[in-house]
């Protein structure tokens, strides 16, 4: 149970769902946009969130667009993670988000949720990161888009009442295979000590990684490591401190990496 009362709102466009946000702003409510809501749920049954009003994105036509277009697929943010695993199109985004959580939690889960999360992990963006995907952003002035990797550093950073709308991935620019491994410390739905995504695209090996750091990345020096087999000198790159936590320390973390890195290696670049 929510202990505390706030409206429900479900506007049916864009620009509904702006101008609902800017008026509840203005009327002091601290609005929120929602799309599976089990973040937003949970927090605030924890006490750590507390709004008046409730913005539900699931009637903006253009947040459950799925279609593909031009090389592209066209991803929109209110699509669970069961959908786009299922009927997304893309085998690296599709691998990916079926690691996360379990059926019945990714049938609730929606893309756009997954990636503005405050959960650290963030997988769904994993694939995203190793392409020019474009963020279809929705704002006061309709949409506009813009390279995912101007929004996304570590988590999805948007200026207060805009939301995610839609990702345009372009499908043709991973040419070569793909690996995607989640490992974890007990039982593959609990949280990941490591989710690693590759691709292999214009002969070169490319890399995200989320569970490692507090927040997921994809780092160019790696890359070069690794797209010379340098494993160890990959490692030694990680560009920030590794999670040592209760789930597992930084040193198991680092070999857990190593691992995933040798079977990933034999893939790509074979």
């Amino acid at each position: 149970m929510i202990p505390f009362d706030f409206s429900y709102h479900r506007p049916d466009s864009v620009a509904e769902a702006v101008a609902s946000y800017r008026r509840l702003e203005r009327a002091g409510l601290e609005p929120v946009y929602y799309g599976g809501g089990t973040e937003i749920i949970t927090l605030a049954r924890q006490g750590e969130l507390r709004t008046g009003a409730v913005i539900d994105l699931k009637g903006v036509p253009e947040c459950r667009a799925l279609m593909c277009r031009d090389g592209s697929v066209l991803l929109g943010a209110g699509l669970t993670l069961a959908e786009v695993g299922e009927r997304g199109g893309w085998a690296p985004l599709a691998e990916a988000v079926g690691r996360i959580a379990d059926h019945t939690s990714r049938c609730r889960i929606t893309l756009g949720g997954n990636l503005a999360g405050q959960l650290p992990y963030r997988e769904a963006v994993l694939p995203l990161l190793l392409v020019d995907t474009v963020a279809v952003v929705a704002g006061d002035g309709g949409l506009r888009r813009i390279r995912l990797a101007d929004v996304f550093r570590g988590s999805l950073r948007l200026a207060p009442g805009t939301f995610l709308a839609q990702l345009e991935v372009p499908l043709d620019e991973a040419d070569g295979p793909h690996f995607a491994s989640k490992r974890t410390r007990l039982d593959w739905v609990d949280y990941p000590l490591l989710t690693l995504v590759g691709v292999r695209a214009g002969g070169r090996v490319r890399m995200a990684f989320s569970g490692l750091c507090g927040y997921p990345f994809r780092d160019p020096a790696m890359e070069r490591d690794l797209q010379a087999g340098r494993i160890e000198d990959a490692i030694g790159h990680i560009p920030g401190p590794v999670v040592d936590d209760l789930h597992g320390s930084a040193d198991y973390r680092r070999h857990v990496l190593a691992g995933a890195l040798h079977d990933a290696l034999e893939v790509l670049r074979a």
